[in-house]
């Protein structure tokens, strides 16, 4: 039996809000959340170079349409996230809108192809936490 399995909520979104979207399979999966432990969480621990909340929000929406991955599963205690439904991963070609409240439902981190920012969602938003929104310098991504 594999990691991933599909969202059909998300799915829907994804029908809506792209050009086209696919379901990962668990190795690209695997690699994935590999490649984003190595570039966002020394952002995500150190706390540095993200906005949070409405600023992050914006910000993610202001990069849209994208090409981008949304992937859960993975904790990430510094946000409270726990990793949504387990693991999952989607590419989504030219997403155009970010559905927030599902995100933080599933617990969404979305990630932009080329890796240079990362938005993580929880489902405690709002009330402890916020989105928060990482950006690489444009030399590590």
């Amino acid at each position: 039996m594999g990691l991933a399995r599909a969202l059909p909520e998300l799915e829907e979104s994804l029908t809506e809000d792209s050009a086209a979207w696919e379901l990962l399979p668990d190795r690209d999966y695997k690699r994935l959340v590999a490649k984003w432990q190595a570039a966002f969480r020394p952002l995500v621990e150190s706390r540095s170079r993200r906005l949070t909340g409405v600023r992050a929000l914006e910000s993610a929406r202001a990069k849209l349409p994208q090409n981008v991955l949304l992937f859960s599963g993975l904790r990430i205690p510094e946000v409270a996230s726990l990793g949504g439904r387990g693991p999952v991963a989607y590419r989504a070609v030219e997403l155009v809108k970010v559905n927030a409240e599902l995100a933080r439902q599933l617990e969404l981190v979305l990630v932009a192809e080329d890796f240079s920012w990362c938005c993580v969602f929880s489902h405690e938003s709002g009330s402890m936490v916020h989105e928060e929104l990482y950006e690489l310098p444009s030399s590590a991504a």
